[in-house]
């Protein structure tokens, strides 16, 4: 698979709650009977799982039509910033190179469009684990645009925002490099901020981030959740507040 393709795929919520766990078990057949029963069940429950998920995602995928040509066309060297001071551009043979995966996600409706993307650092001069790479740093950042009002809304929807939305994955890209770099320069290491979860306000759902405010990044919040990723948000997603339920 081509590393400079951008990914981009339709934002879903993974229920899949409507999967059936029931199944009655046959007594007389012994433990080994029984535990193969167990385990034909889980390896039934996992396809069905995966089925309906990848079901949810080629639905939610619908969303990218009217942008599908520009979509291919992108490669992640046309949304990259070779100006910026916070990090700077390296071939292959550099050596020490940080990499870079993102995914870019669109939101229902064209509400937001956020980047995850996993940035990692590999040990220099150190040999590969079974095939298997030893890290310096690794860590997914997530970088979520503002919201869209109604207009930004239409103008996605029928495919004549392409130049906004090619600046939209360029600044949102951007901005996860530039955390990546301040994390890897150490900026993050030592913050004494209290635990505090976060409430984002948005029209499809709220949602709750259990974590601590480390940083600004122009307009937004950046946040280490439990996990230790960073997550930057728009102020206009915590309305009227920062930080809720501080304990």
């Amino acid at each position: 698979m081509d590393r400079d393709i951008v990914r981009v795929r339709g934002e879903y919520s993974p229920d899949d709650s409507g999967i059936s766990g029931s199944m009655m078990y046959q007594g007389g057949a012994g433990m080994a009977g029984l535990l193969a029963q167990i385990a034909t069940h889980a390896a039934i429950n996992n396809s069905q799982r995966s089925n309906k998920l990848a079901q949810a995602q080629e639905q939610a995928n619908k969303i990218l039509l009217p942008l599908n040509d520009v979509i291919e066309q992108l490669s992640l060297p046309d949304l990259l910033d070779s100006n910026t001071g916070e990090y700077q551009l390296a071939d292959s043979l550099a050596p020490r190179v940080v990499n870079s995966r993102p995914i870019f996600f669109v939101a229902p409706e064209f509400a937001y469009i956020s980047v995850k993307n996993i940035v990692w650092l590999e040990q220099a001069g150190k040999a590969r684990t079974r095939g298997k790479p030893s890290y310096d740093y690794r860590n997914l950042i997530e970088v979520r645009s503002r919201l869209y009002d109604e207009a930004e809304q239409e103008r996605l929807s029928s495919g004549k925002g392409v130049e906004f939305f090619k600046d939209e994955l360029r600044n949102l890209f951007h901005e996860s490099l530039i955390l990546a770099s301040r994390e890897v320069k150490g900026r993050y290491k030592h913050n004494s901020d209290v635990m505090a979860t976060y409430k984002l306000v948005s029209k499809q759902k709220n949602q709750y981030i259990r974590g601590k405010k480390i940083d600004l990044l122009h307009d937004k919040l950046v946040l280490k959740n439990l996990r230790s990723w960073l997550i930057a948000i728009p102020e206009d997603y915590l309305p009227g507040q920062t930080k809720m339920f501080v304990n």
